[in-house]
């Protein structure tokens, strides 16, 4: 059973689901969304726009099948049978049926997955997934938005293969000058600080267009590789940030989490469960 199961279920019980020991509050809610940025930013350090590229078409399939027509028949059957509206059949079905980038990206880490097709495969697909379920949420909420969030992504996502075309078109330049300011004194903490500021500020333009500073820190993660650093820098920077996700920011971003669950009512239970077992039924045999 993976690691991230225990981590949960330790939040449930020591939270007000069970024994109400501990109370989510707006300390631990920080410290989810800052474990969360430095567990994403590491994928998108160990993923590469390569891999991204060389499989977008299988990528999108795999959105369709898993995600896209299960939302689909969990709308028709949510407004039809469950008598719910058309607004809050759509926002229920997505959220059920998006894919959770925290736990997918902990488990292709944990399953050494992330150098992999497949990894990189489903990777993708959970990408495309939140950013289509973001998008559609909030112009259903906001018809207003689909005049700002859809352009906003779509320039910025253009933005991003620009700068990592333009980096890989000057890859001797940007390592030379990464390796001049990696000989200075303290040079290394001055890279490390860096890419953290980057990462962040790039997480922030996300959050103004939008859109989740969690693909932000992803997006700018992926920009950060051998070319840009070069192999040994990059190197260092991948291992520390993957022992600090490890040994803390992964089991008390878990466990917040568990902390935030709540046990629902029995008429919203039987929906949820109606609702997951489509989304599991049709998602996995498609």
């Amino acid at each position: 059973m993976p690691a991230i199961v225990g981590e949960i279920l330790a939040g449930v019980i020591l939270g007000p689901a069970i024994l109400n020991y501990i109370q989510p509050s707006a300390i631990f809610s920080s410290i989810s969304e800052i474990s969360l940025f430095f567990i994403i930013l590491y994928i998108g350090i160990e993923a590469t726009t390569d891999t991204f590229r060389a499989g977008i078409g299988k990528s999108i399939l795999l959105t369709l099948t898993s995600f896209i027509i299960p939302v689909l028949i969990m709308i028709y059957v949510s407004f039809m049978f469950l008598n719910l509206d058309l607004v809050q059949s759509l926002v229920l079905s997505i959220a059920i049926g998006v894919p959770s980038i925290s736990i997918i990206s902990v488990l292709l880490k944990d399953n050494n997955m992330l150098k992999m097709n497949a990894g990189n495969l489903i990777l993708a697909s959970v990408i495309i997934s939140d950013i289509i379920a973001l998008a559609v949420t909030s112009i259903t909420l906001d018809t207003k938005k689909i005049y700002i969030e859809v352009p906003g992504i779509i320039i910025f996502l253009a933005i991003v293969v620009a700068i990592d075309r333009t980096i890989r078109k000057n890859s001797q330049k940007v390592m030379g000058f990464f390796d001049r300011i990696h000989a200075m004194d303290r040079g290394e903490k001055i890279i490390f600080g860096a890419v953290i500021v980057g990462a962040l500020f790039v997480s922030l333009l996300f959050e103004l267009i939008g859109v989740t500073y969690v693909l932000g820190a992803f997006f700018a993660g992926i920009l950060i590789s051998d070319v840009v650093l070069g192999e040994d820098l990059n190197g260092k920077l991948k291992r520390t940030l993957s022992r600090l996700n490890d040994s803390f920011f992964i089991p008390i971003y878990f466990s917040i989490a568990g902390l935030e669950v709540s046990i629902p009512g029995e008429g919203y239970l039987k929906i949820l469960s109606v609702l997951v077992l489509l989304s599991a039924g049709i998602g996995g045999t498609l």
